[in-house]
């Protein structure tokens, strides 16, 4: 017996027509607290080798500052800083160019 699993993942499956929806299963996950943010925010930017007081900076700056809890937004920040002055300035110009 031979098993497939598909994973897909959707912020929205209203859109998906009916016999395409019946081939997955829904699941509604609630949105992340700022402590479990923060926790998957440091495990993922320390896989990057990104020191940890500056992932929890990043992470604390994207909830607030940009109003995020999208885990790619604290990898970009990650990507572009290396220290907490860097993560204010990028915050800072990602907030002016998202508006």
């Amino acid at each position: 017996m031979a098993f497939l699993r598909i994973t897909e993942t959707s912020n929205n499956y209203e859109k998906i027509i009916e016999p395409l929806l019946s081939r997955f299963v829904v699941l509604q996950v609630s949105e992340y607290t700022l402590e479990e943010f923060t926790e998957i925010a440091v495990a993922r930017l320390q896989k990057g080798k990104v020191d940890e007081n500056i992932a929890i900076t990043i992470a604390e700056k994207v909830w607030s500052e940009l109003g995020s809890k999208d885990i790619r937004d604290v990898i970009k920040v990650g990507r572009l800083a290396s220290s907490s002055e860097d993560v204010s300035f990028v915050v800072k110009m990602l907030k002016k160019i998202t508006k």
